[in-house]
């Protein structure tokens, strides 16, 4: 009975595995864009959100979109290393929640919580099918992050968020 109980265990945390997977993955993707001083920029992109928009009548509503930080790749391992560790902390704070955002009329805003400092955010969106593409700027100082800067070059304060989610039946 007991090993029967601990097959059935390992097959439910395996589902719930896959769930978390495909509804992480589906139609959803998060850019962030940052912007180097003196010079340059560089993405850092992840397909590992969870989370639907629902239309209520002439507004979308999104709550609990889930980001998983560690997920994130700009294409260079050593910076995505301090990005993840010395800026996110992601060993610390592994996610970034949006908490809600009310959008009407291609106009957002929304609560974001990042590193568990809540902040709110507002942006534009635009709707594609049944896929809802948002964009929106913050400062890193609203969520506490220290001033990066490796070399002699420096990250600016204002990134750039785009974030493609499904909309939900």
């Amino acid at each position: 009975m007991k090993n029967i109980l601990s097959k059935n265990i390992s097959r439910l945390l395996t589902l719930a595995a896959i769930t978390w997977t495909i509804a992480a993955h589906a139609d959803s993707m998060v850019t962030i864009g940052v912007e180097l001083n003196p010079m340059g920029s560089f993405e850092a992109t992840s397909g590992a959100l969870a989370g639907s928009a629902k239309k209520k009548g002439d507004q979308f509503i999104a709550q609990n979109i889930v980001l998983d930080l560690t997920t994130l790749d700009s294409g260079i391992e050593l910076r995505d290393k301090h990005m993840k560790e010395e800026y996110f902390e992601t060993k610390r704070f592994p996610k970034a929640v949006l908490i809600k955002a009310i959008g009407k009329k291609g106009k957002f805003a929304g609560i974001l919580m990042l590193r568990n400092i809540k902040a709110k955010i507002t942006g534009t969106y635009k709707v594609d099918g049944d896929t809802i593409e948002a964009e929106f700027t913050t400062p890193m100082t609203a969520f506490k992050i220290k001033k990066a800067a490796y070399m002699g070059v420096g990250v600016e304060n204002m990134i750039k968020v785009k974030v493609k989610i499904p909309v939900a039946g």
